[in-house]
């Protein structure tokens, strides 16, 4: 609730004194909690007037909050809301879907193309009932029912009134429960890698993997033109609410959505073409041409003609103690668990190559604006952070850096990626830039568990989509744990991955012990 209104404050530059606000919208994926810091008076006034406010009355809330900030002089402009577009006219791609579309074309991607969604589902499922609910999230949502074309050389969205979707079953009950589990990932992996045609919608598929009586799978595909991480997480909540609704013989009730994605596109290809992102254009310019001897991007890369690729993983897990002084660090910088996980990353970088200037790329889900919330569609962006490790900094010193430079990227995050590299390319002489060449992802998984009427619906955790960059890092928090994996991005690089998960591991648990120890003078971090 409280992410516009940070948003919004920052913008204005102006702060109540007694109401301090740090972190990053929770919307993104690199950010976790919203710290909020207020007087004794004002947290007493917000929990006096939430109290008896349901969790799902955000309106309410947001009304509170803003009278709240208009007491204490604090006016909030409204923010450019994205308007439904003129129907009549041909509707753009949005940036990302203008990449994924030339690499589905011409065969350029090296990683898999798809969100596979994979639910366990114990009781008695009602598949007419899902078909039904499967079906009205796709009425809902205009993006699972577009094909994308090209006419009279211009690349469109182009929306299909009647597609119908399925639910395929696959029975494996006749095997046994370890031919049950290889069967079911070999076929997640083979959804990863299937071969949508873009032109042909839908670009969505659902199955039913039956395992044993009340007992089955619930496998859903969707190719990345139409979906992102958050927008799986939409997708499963319809759909559970819908199941229940359909279950119940109820019409089902939940709101219509304010825009569609082809309104988003539509408005990111006007502000582009009117200038208004003129601001966000100069401020990449700046951070990525400057005298750093080499741009933080890897050169570009073919994909081969099965569509994998030769990356290679490797597990990092930090233990309940280093866990759990994190989330200490955190708490007493106000900062999140992203910021220190990723300055660890690149300081472990920047001893492992003698670098002092080290650029990542992460993203970010980029729906800060309230109309994207529940829009399935691939929104999310990349956004490069930049650090300095001159002068043998402290830890402290990293992640004060860390906050900053994350902060301001996040001011800048609506432009696309596709389009930094385009300008910085053409600002810097070169011909064309590509993926970037190191990496940094706080992935964000499924709920655990959904409720589904009455059914004991569970997320299947399952390996997909390895990152294009050299070098990765993904982490996540897995109940009082963070982990995740190394990846390194082909074969033929030098690095060992397995040592620098070893590393990578090593160091945040000397730095989380002690932030005021200083990058230069840590012990070697090899055995």
């Amino acid at each position: 609730m409280l992410t516009s209104f940070w948003c919004r404050t920052r913008r204005v530059g102006k702060y109540d004194p007694p109401l301090l606000i740090f972190g990053l919208r929770h919307s993104d994926r690199l950010s976790m909690p919203l710290f909020i810091l207020t007087s004794p008076k004002v947290n007493q006034e917000m929990n006096e007037q939430f109290k008896n406010t349901p969790q799902v009355a955000s309106k309410k809330k947001q009304q509170l909050f803003e009278l709240l900030l208009k007491d204490r002089g604090i006016e909030l402009p409204p923010l450019c809301t994205i308007a439904r577009r003129d129907l009549s006219k041909l509707c753009p791609l949005s940036a990302v879907q203008e990449r994924l579309w030339y690499e589905w074309r011409y065969g350029l991607s090296s990683v898999a193309s798809n969100e596979v969604i994979l639910l366990e589902v114990l009781g008695q499922l009602n598949a007419a009932a899902l078909l039904e609910a499967f079906n009205e999230v796709a009425r809902r949502h205009e993006i699972l029912r577009t094909r994308f074309v090209e006419i009279d050389g211009e690349l469109c969205q182009d929306l299909c009134l009647q597609v119908k979707l399925d639910l395929s079953v696959v029975d494996l009950s006749h095997l046994s429960a370890p031919e049950q589990e290889a069967r079911w990932r070999l076929l997640a992996h083979e959804q990863a890698h299937r071969a949508f045609n873009l032109e042909q919608p839908p670009l969505i598929s659902g199955a039913i993997i039956v395992l044993r009586p009340n007992a089955q799978l619930l496998m859903l595909t969707m190719h990345k033109m139409i979906c992102d991480a958050q927008s799986r997480k939409i997708l499963v909540n319809e759909l559970g609410q819908l199941y229940k609704t359909y279950l119940q013989g109820a019409l089902p009730r939940l709101p219509e959505l304010a825009i569609q994605y082809s309104d988003f596109a539509y408005w990111q290809r006007s502000r582009l073409q009117s200038g208004e992102f003129h601001r966000e254009i100069a401020f990449w310019q700046e951070k990525l041409l400057d005298e750093s001897p080499s741009l933080p991007f890897a050169a570009d890369k073919t994909g081969r003609a099965d569509g994998k690729s030769d990356a290679l993983a490797c597990e990092v897990k930090l233990s309940e103690p280093v866990s759990q002084r994190i989330r200490q660090v955190i708490r007493h910088q106000a900062i999140t668990p992203y910021m220190i996980l990723l300055a660890g990353w690149q300081a472990l970088i920047g001893r492992h190559r003698g670098q002092q200037e080290i650029t990542v790329a992460t993203v970010v889900a980029n729906r800060e604006r309230s109309e994207l919330e529940d829009l399935i569609g691939p929104l999310s962006n990349t956004v490069l952070i930049r650090l300095n490790l001159s002068g043998n900094p402290s830890f402290a010193d990293i992640l004060a850096n860390v906050k900053k430079e994350v902060l301001a990227a996040l001011e800048h995050q609506e432009l696309p990626y596709e389009w930094v590299v385009k300008e910085v390319a053409k600002a810097s002489g070169q011909a064309a830039l590509s993926t970037p060449n190191l990496m940094f992802i706080m992935e964000e998984p499924l709920d655990e568990e959904f409720e589904f009427g009455g059914l004991k619906v569970t997320s299947k955790n399952i390996e997909q989509n390895l990152p294009a960059a050299d070098l990765t890092a993904l982490m996540r928090q897995n109940g009082e744990r963070f982990e995740g994996r190394i990846v390194l991005g082909s074969a033929s690089l030098s690095d060992n991955v397995v040592e620098l998960a070893a590393q990578y591991e090593r160091l945040i648990e000397t730095v989380a012990a002690d932030l005021n120890c200083r990058i230069g003078n840590l012990p070697p971090l090899s055995d």
